[in-house]
């Protein structure tokens, strides 16, 4: 049985993790695979290495994957009305 606090808790987790993957899939140069995470060249290894000094919270991605996204994307608002 689940709690009110740790459901929050997962939430809040899976709100942090589809931003910064949703921060990374805007950078240009690096290409995203849901499975795989940042597909990172030799070419762009210099240019993700300091993104994710920068940005350490990303660092876990160049490895892995975010399989919830677009899950996750569809229960957001969106910022744009229209």
């Amino acid at each position: 049985l689940k709690s009110q606090s740790s459901c929050k808790t997962k939430w809040t987790a899976l709100k942090r993790n589809y931003t910064i993957v949703k921060d990374i899939k805007a950078l240009f140069g690096f290409a995203w695979n849901d499975e795989h995470g940042v597909f990172v060249t030799p070419e762009t290894s210099g240019t993700w290495d300091a993104y994710s000094k920068a940005h350490p919270q990303s660092k876990p991605y160049s490895s892995k994957g975010f399989p919830h996204f677009y899950a996750i994307e569809e229960m957001m608002p969106s910022a744009a009305k229209g």
